[in-house]
């Protein structure tokens, strides 16, 4: 069961303390150059569900493009981009949408500027 962040010190006077971030005993840093990594990363890789399978830390926490799942492998991924190319072709106008966090903003911004790209 993951735990929650829990205020305390009431309405006014809330100090926020997360979850215990020490590793977890299935995740020990016998990795290479990773063995240097603090208690505290240990315990989120652990919560991240990485194990210590041997290339599984450095693949984790050093992508390559050929590591990455396969983007057609998502749902309506064919149908969406067929009508993308549609739209790009019948130069109709494209509407982004991404929400307010960091990786929804990185991602519209990349994908207009794509899209501009293309022309």
């Amino acid at each position: 069961m993951t735990q929650q962040a829990q205020p305390s010190g009431g309405l006014l006077h809330d100090v926020w303390a997360p979850p215990s971030l020490r590793a977890e005993p299935t995740v020990a840093p016998i990795e290479g150059g990773l063995r240097d990594l603090p208690g505290w990363a240990w315990g989120l890789l652990a919560r991240q569900g990485v194990g210590c399978v041997a290339g599984a830390l450095d693949s984790y926490l050093r992508p390559s493009l050929q590591s990455l799942p396969d983007p057609r492998q998502m749902a309506d991924m064919a149908p969406a981009c067929e009508r993308l190319a549609q739209a790009l072709a019948a130069q109709e106008p494209i509407v982004i949408y991404g929400d307010y966090d960091v990786d929804g903003v990185c991602a519209a911004a990349l994908l207009v500027s794509f899209l501009r790209g293309l022309g």
